[in-house]
């Protein structure tokens, strides 16, 4: 297994999903978007680390990660007070697409429908 840093491990325990695919889609997209050197430094270390194990080792980790993990003081981001509310109530982890939809960025996929609600009133036709 690999050793992680105390700032990997608090990146993973943010991390929306346990696939190895989503997981290094969502690190290389906040590696596109982070101004902070340090932290795109430890993102890109990550990622290197993460490409080197198999689908289920990487999903073993994670997952580890994101139920054991605590942080050593109290949540400071955003990601890391929802990561700590999803840990606390032991919420199962939806499978499929999250928030990020990062199955586009897969390159088998070649087809996807998006549907946008506009309002929450009835159909037209009620």
């Amino acid at each position: 297994m690999i050793t992680l840093t105390e700032d990997e491990k608090r990146m993973i325990f943010q991390l929306e999903g346990c696939r190895r695919y989503d997981a290094i889609q969502e690190i290389a997209v906040f590696c596109q978007y982070i101004r902070d050197q340090d932290k795109r430094n430890i993102a890109e270390n990550l990622l290197k680390k993460l490409r080197e194990l198999s689908e289920s080792d990487c999903r073993e980790l994670i997952c580890d990660i994101q139920k054991n993990y605590h942080l050593p003081q109290k949540a400071r981001t955003v990601g890391e007070m929802i990561a700590v509310a999803r840990q606390e109530s032991g919420a199962r982890k939806l499978e499929g697409h999250d928030i990020m939809a990062l199955e586009r960025f897969d390159p088998e996929v070649k087809h996807m429908i998006i549907f946008d609600v506009l309002s929450s009133e009835s159909p037209i036709g009620d």
